[in-house]
């Protein structure tokens, strides 16, 4: 059944049109979840039923903002730890010998608590990084992903999912720890590359394009020193295939100059270039730590970097 629309009156609204259209004074006409009309007056000279009317007189309407990196499990966790550094924090983030995942319903309404929150703040669009603990599952990627059809905002949404031993992450770690914590680590759950890529054809043919376009996917090896060659090769097989935007973080921190160094004796941009992998598709997260070579690197390569400090 057809409802009658939405008029937003007196605005002052900026379009961010490529002219940098400005209006102190206009108005907004929304029918079927999209603007019909736009400018001054145009609520007046609007025929069809209305359902709604808003004097929006000492109010800005613009675009919707846009989070370009987000990881929506981590919704319940602010203000849960004090500040530390990046290597500290994803111990309790992302535990490492976690043998039991979140209930499905826990995951729906935590994704839901922070498109809410990001609604109220104007941000209607958001590219989640997704990490699942401590492994990866159809029905925690649903559960999400249902989460967002149903709060009504655009989501663009990846697995994270390492597949490496929890030490391979880091410089030294192996060294530093005893041979029964390494065993701990070794013992943990992991998924294979067959495995993670078979979620991955789940969340595209399922979800991709869902919602009347609102809903897509992305691929996310979380970071190169995260997850095995043969994964961080499907994934980047698997964003060409299907066009997809391919999250990867990549020097977040200092210590990983180092790690890139003592692992594979490069810079992790280096490295993930020197694999051939470095794209138009890649938003390379981050990006603090990088040097002038890795900044050519990264503009060569057309890819899209979300600088989060």
């Amino acid at each position: 059944m057809k409802t009658g629309a939405l008029l937003i009156r007196g605005a002052r609204i900026l379009t961010l049109d490529d002219r940098g259209t400005e209006w102190p004074c206009a108005d907004v006409v929304i029918e079927g979840g999209r603007i019909a009309a736009l400018g001054p007056d145009v609520a007046a000279q609007w025929m069809g039923p209305v359902e709604r009317s808003i004097d929006a007189r000492g109010l800005l309407a613009m675009p919707g903002l846009i989070n370009a990196h987000f990881h929506s499990p981590g919704n319940l966790m602010k203000g849960g730890l004090d500040g530390m550094p990046l290597e500290l924090f994803m111990l309790y983030e992302v535990p490492p010998l976690a043998s039991d995942g979140d209930a499905e319903r826990l995951m729906y309404l935590r994704t839901q608590l922070g498109a809410v929150e990001m609604l109220r703040r104007g941000i209607t669009c958001v590219h989640d990084d997704a990490y699942h603990v401590p492994i990866a599952t159809r029905q925690g990627v649903d559960a999400i992903m249902q989460a967002y059809a149903d709060t009504g905002i655009r989501a663009t949404v990846a697995i994270d999912q390492p597949n490496v031993v929890e030490y391979d992450k880091y410089p030294f770690m192996a060294e530093l720890l005893s041979a029964e914590q390494r065993r701990a680590m070794d013992s943990a759950p992991r998924q294979s590359t067959d495995e993670l890529l078979d979620l991955y054809a789940h969340l595209i043919s399922r979800w991709h394009g869902a919602s009347d376009g609102r809903l897509a996917a992305a691929v996310s090896c979380s970071a190169p020193q995260r997850v095995t060659r043969d994964y961080f090769e499907g994934l980047s097989e698997l964003s060409k295939r299907h066009d997809l935007p391919f999250n990867i973080h990549v020097l977040e921190t200092r210590l990983q100059r180092v790690l890139g160094e003592q692992k594979y004796g490069k810079s992790l941009v280096r490295h993930v270039h020197d694999l051939g992998l470095l794209d138009e598709r890649m938003m390379v997260i981050h990006a603090i730590w990088i040097d002038a070579q890795d900044v050519a690197l990264l503009a060569a390569s057309g890819c899209t970097v979300a600088h989060n400090p």
